[in-house]
């Protein structure tokens, strides 16, 4: 969770501080990580509810397979945080140096 929030954090300040994103894809990509976030925290509160429920209704197998599926949800949803962190850089990239490529024609032709 902490990992989570840390990444998507920096990563959107550095997506807003750029100045190529439109004022729609930022609100587009703060509801991707507020989605993100909400559905992380719903796996904590479940996390939290399995191994500190004062009657066990689950044996120990079954509260172990409930902590992996978390675990495997956690993992997953990091990676998709990864996959779409790495897709905006890349666009971050591309339009950087396509506003360079304008900035330097403006001032070649004195625009």
């Amino acid at each position: 969770q902490k990992q989570l929030i840390s990444n998507y954090k920096s990563s959107f300040a550095n997506f807003k501080g750029s100045n190529v994103f439109h004022e729609r894809e930022l609100s587009a990509m703060a509801t991707v990580y507020d989605n993100l976030f909400s559905l992380s925290l719903k796996n904590l509160d479940e996390l939290l509810m399995i191994i500190t429920a004062s009657k066990p209704r689950m044996t120990d197998a079954e509260r172990l397979q409930a902590i992996d599926r978390i675990y495997d949800d956690m993992e997953e949803k990091a990676n998709f945080l990864q996959y779409y962190n790495t897709n905006n850089r890349a666009l971050q990239k591309q339009r950087s140096q396509e506003l360079h490529g304008i900035n330097v024609i403006s001032d070649l032709y004195g625009y």
